[in-house]
Parts: C-alpha cells; sequence; structure tokens
C-alpha cells in the first residue's frame, strides 16, 4: 500500500492506494513460461502432423506391397493346384482363410491410408489469423497483448494436436489389424502348403485333406470295389 496526500475544496486528505496488479505481477516470467510451454505445443504438433504421418505413410505402403505379393502367390498356387484340391476340403478351407485374410488386409489398409479423420491446422483459415489478431488488440490497446497472444496460440495449437493424436491413434490401429492380418495369412498359407505336401506324399489316391467328405468316401467306395 502506498500513501497519497490529495487536496479537495482546500482540505488535504491522507489515502492509501494499493499498487495495481501489473505491477505485482511478474509478466516477464509469465511470458516465458508461456513461450516454453508453446515451443513445446508447437514440437508435438509437428511430431504428430509430419513425423508420425511420414512414419506411418511408410508402413501402409510396405503393407500393401506384403499384401500384393502374398495376392499373387496364392492367386498362383490356386492356378497351379486348383483341379487336385478340393476348396471344401481342410487343405481349401485353409486356403480360403489365407486369402481372404490377405484381401482384408489390403482393402484395409488402402482405406487407412488417407487418414480419413484428417489433420488439423492451427490457424483456421491461414496464418494472417494472427496477424489480425495481434492487429486488433494493438488497436484496442489491450495490456499484456502479446502475453494473451501466446496464450491463445497454445490453446489453438493444442486443439489441433488432440485431433492429430485421434487421428494417428485411429490410423495406427487399422495398421496394426493389417499387420496382423497379413501375418494370418502368411501362417495359414504356410499351412495350406504343408497339408498339399502330406497329401501329395501318402500313397492313398484318396485324401481327406485335399477332398470333401462327399469325394473322399466316393473314392474310398470306388476303390474297394476294384
Amino acid at each position: 500500500m502506498d500513501k497519497y496526500k490529495v487536496t479537495v475544496n482546500n482540505k488535504s486528505y491522507s489515502v492509501e492506494i494499493e499498487k495495481s496488479d501489473a505491477e505485482k505481477f511478474d509478466y516477464s516470467s509469465y511470458e516465458k513460461s508461456l513461450e516454453k510451454i508453446l515451443e513445446q505445443t508447437q514440437k508435438e504438433y509437428w511430431i504428430h502432423y509430419v513425423d508420425i504421418n511420414r512414419h506411418q505413410v511408410v508402413v501402409g505402403r510396405n503393407n500393401l506391397w506384403v499384401a500384393a505379393a502374398l495376392i499373387g502367390a496364392l492367386s498362383t498356387l490356386y492356378s497351379l493346384y486348383y483341379q487336385k484340391v478340393d476348396l471344401i476340403s481342410v487343405t481349401g478351407v485353409v486356403f480360403i482363410i489365407s486369402y481372404i485374410s490377405v484381401i482384408l488386409a489390403f482393402g484395409i489398409c488402402l482405406y487407412a491410408m488417407p487418414a480419413r479423420k484428417g489433420y488439423k491446422s492451427v490457424y483456421q483459415n491461414n496464418w494472417v489469423d494472427f496477424s489480425l489478431s495481434a492487429h486488433r488488440r494493438l488497436e484496442k490497446k489491450e495490456a499484456n497483448a502479446y502475453c494473451n497472444f501466446l496464450s491463445d496460440l497454445i490453446t489453438k495449437t493444442e486443439a489441433a494436436n488432440i485431433i492429430n493424436i485421434k487421428t494417428n491413434t485411429a490410423r495406427g490401429k487399422l495398421f496394426r489389424i493389417t499387420s496382423w492380418l497379413l501375418i494370418s495369412s502368411f501362417v495359414f498359407a504356410l499351412i495350406c502348403i504343408g497339408l498339399f505336401i502330406i497329401s501329395e506324399t501318402q500313397n492313398s489316391i484318396c485324401s481327406v485333406l485335399t477332398s470333401n467328405i462327399e469325394n473322399y468316401m466316393r473314392c474310398i467306395c470306388e476303390q474297394r470295389r476294384t
């Protein structure tokens, strides 16, 4: 509290006046704190907007290449051996599961690539928005305009970060599903090949691994007749 003497109608009064908030508040430290917070939020923004986005695109492309290669390999196997394997047999069902898995993986990966939830920019229209905002503060002779500007920029950057994190998280989940489907497809393809090799190495003409039950029973009956 500061004491001042005030004269009114030739009478002197002693008045105590409290210092203003601006005088009591350490705005210099506050500005530095806001600048540090803004620096961190901007780093996080570019990590999600550029770095993670770029990494996910690379992962998506790799998954597409793997899926395309598996589709080609499975299609080739089917064209070579479809006459020897009944699709309703054990081997055939395993082959179908493998093929469906890789088709689903390819489709989900294509769906995830564009990041359909989208990324949010810090500005509403363009960076001129912030220039206009600063100019309006100047026109209004707003006290501590720089601190208010920093606080507004931090709020908008963090709002963009929240949306961008959700976008990357959603796409990351889809790519993880794609990866597991590709792994499943590859495993089932190996099982299918193994079953076919076992069937081919058996001495019996009739194989339950590559024939459905009806054809297998018919084959067994014909063998017994002969």
